[in-house]
């Protein structure tokens, strides 16, 4: 199986903290559009999207950013 992002979690919990779409493009470190096609189902997220999750600092629970699909 897949993994990816499980977007569910990562938007409630940028809801929870305020944290708009192009504030999370400047942590991880992406463009806004990559954030954008991710969570409009365009694009898959890509190593450097996951990466900078995994790096920004934020303070994510790394069990629940991923899920099987």
């Amino acid at each position: 199986m897949k993994k990816v992002i499980n977007l569910d979690y990562l938007k409630k919990y940028m809801e929870q903290n305020k944290i708009s779409e192009s504030k999370l493009a400047e942590l991880i470190g992406v463009d806004y559009t990559t954030v954008y096609r991710v969570f409009k189902g365009n694009r898959n997220p890509g190593a450097k999207f996951i990466t900078g999750l995994i790096k920004s600092g934020l303070d994510i629970d790394l069990k629940e950013i991923f899920s099987n699909n």
